[in-house]
């Protein structure tokens, strides 16, 4: 009978010990990660557009925003995602007092920027060269991340647009920095008038100093 329990007790050690040692399909262990964590998935989509061209700055934070929910939902005992997401930094913004986007197929430089800084609020204003373009946001100093934008609005001519959510390429905006006098944004997504008419921004970079 002590045989047959001290080789029950065998066999259990061994099932537990090739269960919990099983890598992933990536070469990540399972103390790692999540199988079952979706934002795996998401991880991995967001870096095969990254590797397309690493210098692009919408999908190097969009990579590295995939790593920072991957490691909140899932966990990085290891801590090689968050080397990857410290190796990524700020995607290349270095405060290069730049405030630009594309309209449909347009770009859009606000060549004078004014940065004002009051009560812990971050007011970006922007003007096209010629004036026919305008642009004005502005973001709590500290605050990061997703949403962070207040009071967006651009003008183009005549006419203003804001913020708009059709359920499909929502406005969304995405600060990076916000502090010690350096503000890094990007946004992108749809803006529409008044009057419904709707405008598709991308490529929206903000690197600027307050």
């Amino acid at each position: 009978m002590k045989k047959i329990v001290a080789l029950f007790c065998l066999f259990s050690a061994f099932i537990i010990f090739t269960c919990d040692n099983e890598p992933y399909e990536d070469g990540l262990e399972e103390l790692n990660t999540n199988t079952n964590c979706d934002a795996q998935t998401i991880t991995s989509n967001a870096e095969s557009v990254y590797n397309l061209d690493p210098s692009i700055v919408q999908t190097c934070i969009a990579y590295r925003t995939a790593l920072e929910n991957q490691i909140a939902e899932c966990g990085d005992v290891d801590g090689s995602l968050q080397l990857i997401v410290d190796d990524l930094g700020h995607c290349g913004l270095i405060s290069a007092e730049l405030l630009k986007v594309t309209v449909g197929d347009f770009n859009i430089v606000f060549t004078t920027q004014i940065i004002t800084f009051e009560n812990g609020i971050i007011t970006t204003e922007g003007v096209s060269s010629g004036g026919h373009y305008e642009i004005f946001f502005q973001v709590s100093e500290g605050d990061v991340g997703l949403d962070s934008f207040q009071n967006f609005k651009i003008r183009i001519n005549d006419t203003y647009y804001f913020p708009a959510y059709p359920g499909n390429n929502n406005f969304t905006s995405n600060t990076l920095i916000s502090t010690n006098n350096s503000f890094n944004a990007t946004f992108y997504g749809t803006a529409a008038s008044v009057n419904g008419i709707e405008l598709t921004l991308t490529q929206g970079i903000v690197d600027v100093n307050y």
